[in-house]
């Protein structure tokens, strides 16, 4: 095998061990596990599903019906009702007067576009019920094509269950804190081969191990596995995780000179400010 594509298999199987890492921590961390299953049995309580195991074996001993006066639905519909109601159009206004009200315009017509293009209204809605019913809702925005290669932006509605986020995170805003989030779903075997035709005979592989635990109710609080031997699914598993790195920049008083970064900041350069007196500053960031 030539060199740079050995060097090339070893960067992806280190990335690969990462990224399986991040997943693995996140599934095994006990504020995701209580999470989980406090989330799943509200779920249930929401679907009408109220009575334990325990307690319907003992109503159908009595010969009494699992009756439910569902109020968490109740609850829940009327919340998600209010918050239909008091959806607030957005619309933009100029700061600087006349000027910036052809842009103002502009931006609340792209806006509006990207609402209607996408149902947001709805969109909105099944977050709203989400974290209303388990904690919190997920939205994801990113960019497709249409049907004439033309990108699009697209909001859709998660599903908060199968979101994973790194459990060190304390901002509502992961991107500010979090190293790392990510997602999976369940595809068929045979869905999986066709969506991922290079990689059918691994795919097959995994399901040769007759060891693996088929998953639970709870859809991986006990099984932390790639497979569902039992269903003959596999779980895909995306992840987007940060690289930060340290970096200075150089800011000058002069308006007029633009922020470079300080590797570009040559020592004539420097020099040639400090002899005019020009002041500036050095100024150290993380990315």
């Amino acid at each position: 095998m030539p060199r740079h594509k050995e060097k090339q298999l070893k960067k992806t199987d280190e990335v690969l061990v990462k990224l399986d890492n991040m997943f693995q921590f996140t599934i095994d961390h006990p504020t995701r596990i209580e999470w989980i299953k406090n989330a799943i049995l509200c779920c249930s309580y929401k679907e009408g599903d109220q009575w334990s195991a325990a307690e319907k074996a003992e109503l159908k001993k009595r010969h009494q019906p699992p009756t439910v006066n569902n109020q968490v639905k109740v609850t829940i519909d009327r919340m998600v009702g209010q918050f239909v109601k008091n959806e607030t159009r957005v619309g933009y206004r100029g700061r600087s007067g006349p000027e910036d009200v052809a842009a103002a315009e502009t931006l609340t017509d792209i806006y509006l576009y990207i609402k209607q293009n996408n149902g947001l209204g709805f969109e909105e809605r099944d977050q709203a019920e989400d974290g209303f019913t388990c904690g919190f809702g997920v939205m994801e925005a990113y960019i497709s094509y249409d049907d004439m290669f033309q990108p699009e932006i697209i909001l859709r509605a998660g599903d908060p269950l199968s979101t994973l986020f790194d459990p060190h995170s304390k901002r509502y805003d992961w991107n500010e804190d979090a190293a790392f989030v990510g997602r999976y779903k369940w595809l068929d075997v045979d869905e999986a081969k066709e969506l991922y035709p290079s990689k059918a005979g691994q795919i097959a592989t995994m399901f040769s191990n007759k060891s693996n635990t088929p998953l639970d109710g709870s859809d991986a609080i006990k099984n932390d596995n790639y497979i569902d031997e039992k269903k003959k699914r596999i779980r895909i598993v995306e992840m987007w995780y940060k690289v930060k790195e340290k970096k200075s920049i150089i800011v000058f008083d002069d308006p007029t000179l633009k922020t470079i970064p300080s590797d570009r900041f040559t020592t004539e350069k420097r020099k040639e400010l400090d002899d005019s007196d020009s002041d500036y500053r050095e100024i150290d960031r993380s990315e």
